[in-house]
């Protein structure tokens, strides 16, 4: 076995360690064949460092399509189900409940270079974290992410359950943001029934697997936390916002204080990290 694939002492962050024995039964039944030693090193660091036990089923390790300096290749990368963020959140000691709701709702879509409405079925999804003092909320839009396959007919769970399905996604999501799960997505985002039918869903309401890191960026600017809910949770944790603008007049809030210790809180309210300067900011 690799020098990367090694039993290991917990390091800095790991929940959880693998024997050698478990290493080997993952190379052998829950890795994909043809996958290389780094993609597998990777696989396993986010799943120690998540607490997720791929023997049990609560990480898989997907093939996808990525984009490498200008080109496609396929690597293989980590992937949960909504049930493996609730398992995390729970772990965390930090989850003070969440409550899913859905309702039809006319939704802006863009058609051949035109907005239009069209009525679909909304999920609402609000997840009470024990630091904030207001809930992370999420909605999600069936349309923008039903399963297809490639005849363009929705896949065999999205066509039986779509509420079931699309209040799973906003889950999924609502947990990242409250808990800065950003290392995995869900199978259920992407469109899939479950992680084993991935070959049958040719794109998620519209849009290709191979471009999921598009949605990420778009996920964050989606649902933007207001100036005063972001102070307020600055101020929840001992932290002030200094905001300025740039030369061109957009405002940036610089967070102020000792952020030891926060860094997943702070990424979950959508500020970055500087490492030149050792700065969190965020746009506003």
């Amino acid at each position: 076995m690799s020098n990367l694939i090694t039993t290991q002492q917990p390091q800095n962050g790991d929940l959880i360690t693998f024997s050698e024995a478990d290493l080997d039964l993952i190379k052998r039944q829950f890795f994909p064949q043809g996958g290389n030693e780094t993609d597998m090193a990777y696989c396993l660091s986010v799943a120690r460092k998540m607490g997720l036990d791929p023997i049990k089923k609560e990480i898989f390790f997907i093939p996808r399509a990525t984009q490498i300096n200008g080109q496609w290749v396929e690597k293989i990368e980590p992937l949960a189900g909504r049930d493996s963020f609730l398992k995390m959140a729970r772990a965390s000691g930090k989850l003070d409940g969440f409550k899913t709701t859905y309702e039809f709702k006319s939704v802006p879509v863009r058609r051949n270079g035109k907005w239009e409405k069209i009525e679909d079925v909304v999920a609402k999804c609000s997840v009470y974290h024990k630091d904030y003092r207001y809930p992370i909320e999420v909605e999600v839009a069936y349309n923008e992410y039903v399963g297809l396959k490639k005849d363009g007919t929705p896949t065999k769970f999205w066509a039986e359950k779509p509420i079931t399905m699309i209040e799973k996604v906003a889950e999924s999501q609502a947990l990242r943001k409250a808990f800065g799960y950003f290392a995995l997505y869900t199978f259920e985002e992407l469109g899939a029934d479950e992680v084993n039918n991935f070959a049958e869903v040719s794109h998620t309401g519209g849009v290709a697997l191979s471009e999921v890191e598009a949605i990420e960026e778009a996920q964050i600017i989606e649902e933007p936390i207001s100036r005063e809910d972001l102070i307020d949770a600055l101020d929840d944790l001992g932290l002030g916002l200094e905001i300025k603008p740039n030369a061109q007049g957009v405002e940036f809030g610089k967070v102020v204080g000792n952020t030891y210790n926060k860094t997943d809180t702070l990424k979950a309210l959508g500020f970055k990290y500087k490492p030149d300067t050792q700065v969190w900011f965020i746009q506003l």
